[in-house]
């Protein structure tokens, strides 16, 4: 059996490393990250002093569940929407108790 060669215009497998699978975030992977980062915020405005600084917070951390539950539900980490379900009850009560 003949080896054969790349086409000429083929484009090098070191040129493309981030296409491989494993360098690459399928489908809504990515989301994680951005769900960490709402989240941390949140916690440091949940934490303030103020009033209108920790309903902020509480806000963000509703909308930290929202990206949680979404990647959990593209990844199928049911627990994980369970927990922010959960989560998202004691947000909510916390904006409505924010004294």
């Amino acid at each position: 059996m003949a080896v054969s060669k790349p086409a000429a215009n083929a484009p090098s497998a070191a040129a493309n490393w981030w296409c491989s699978p494993a360098n690459r975030m399928e489908g809504l992977s990515w989301l994680q990250w951005p769900a960490m980062a709402v989240t941390i915020c949140a916690t440091m405005f949940t934490a303030s002093l103020g009033k209108h600084k920790r309903e902020i917070g509480f806000w963000m951390l509703l909308a930290g569940n929202v990206l949680w539950a979404v990647w959990g539900w593209h990844d199928r980490a049911y627990a994980l929407i369970a927990m922010q379900v959960a989560l998202a009850v004691l947000n909510i009560y916390g904006i409505i108790n924010n004294d």
